[in-house]
């Protein structure tokens, strides 16, 4: 095959490889959600700040290419071409990436102050995802389910949970307990606050 003999020489020869010949690009904004089940080619590209929410603790990722980063005695670092190759599954290209690995986000519950916007994941993949958007406080049900949040805009949050309250940050990750029933957030910032809820599906339970 082209591209992996295409990877192994830029291995071998330490040249550069234009790897937009071989892998498809999509140009990422602010909050997209790019769906990665297994057997799909992946990387982020520059000025990007990634979110990345899986679960594998069994599953490996296979590099294929580094973008000639080196080690310190000037040689390619590892990758894993063979192996990333016998797990590829090479009917994810063209419309079926754009149709099917982009999520579309959907408001499914608002408020004067709120929002709740779905965004679906793909159907390989065990967890859910929605994102609550408030500009005051939002309480949240999480049904029997163990939530990780994480505050994806706005400066900081505060966690109202059985009369204790714990302030986050932007960017800080935490989770709530399957037992826990209802749980308030509240926007300590000046701007609307973006939080990230994921969960596992209950077909998956």
């Amino acid at each position: 095959m082209e591209f992996k003999r295409a990877l192994e020489e830029s291995y071998e020869t330490k040249k550069v490889l234009d790897i937009e010949k071989y892998v498809m690009k999509l140009r990422a904004k602010k909050h997209d959600l790019f769906l990665i089940p297994h057997g799909t080619v992946h990387c982020s590209g520059i000025n990007n700040m990634v979110l990345e929410i899986s679960a594998t603790p069994y599953i490996f990722t296979f590099k294929m290419y580094d973008w000639q980063r080196l080690d310190l005695d000037g040689n390619p670092r590892p990758l894993n071409i063979e192996h990333a190759f016998n797990n590829l599954d090479f009917s994810r290209k063209g419309r079926v990436v754009k149709e099917t690995l982009v999520s579309r986000p959907r408001v499914v519950e608002f408020g004067d102050t709120w929002k709740k916007v779905h965004l679906p994941t793909h159907e390989d993949h065990f967890y859910d995802i929605y994102r609550y958007e408030f500009d005051n406080e939002v309480v949240i049900e999480n049904l029997g389910q163990c939530h990780i949040l994480m505050l994806v805009e706005g400066s900081s949050i505060g966690l109202e949970l059985q009369d204790v309250i714990r302030e986050y940050h932007y960017a800080e990750t935490f989770a709530i307990p399957a037992a826990t029933g209802n749980y308030k957030l509240i926007n300590k910032g000046d701007c609307t606050a973006k939080v990230i809820v994921s969960f596992v599906k209950d077909e998956a339970c």
